[in-house]
């Protein structure tokens, strides 16, 4: 199963964190889960380690290990003047955040925005 979780905005964070937990376990008896946060909007700007709230982060990491992936994109990025050297160092930045959604949408993955 392929699954992509979209964030673009800040307070929807709680919610994407509360999905991660989720799926890092569900990964226990599903190995063949893949999962890929793609960040866009505003909610980029909690990705920046000089903002950095500690708890959103451990979940993100731990999400990482399970093999998750986390792309930020370039777009959002650029709107609120960040450059990729900002943000934690697991995301990977993508040109364009609703571009990655499409393709991956176009290659079978499901979608879900909390």
């Amino acid at each position: 199963m392929k699954l992509l979780l979209h964030i673009d905005q800040t307070e929807r964070w709680q919610a994407v964190s509360g999905n991660l937990k989720n799926m890092t376990v569900a990964k226990q008896t599903h190995p063949d889960l893949e999962l890929e946060i793609v960040v866009t909007g505003d909610a980029i700007q909690n990705l920046v380690n000089q903002n950095r709230d500690e708890q959103l982060y451990q979940v993100l990491k731990q999400a990482m290990a399970a093999g998750f992936k986390i792309k930020g994109c370039h777009n959002s990025m650029n709107h609120y003047h960040l450059d990729e050297n900002q943000l934690f160092d697991f995301v990977e930045v993508v040109p364009a955040g609703l571009l990655e959604i499409g393709e991956k949408e176009a290659q079978g993955w499901g979608y879900v925005k909390p």
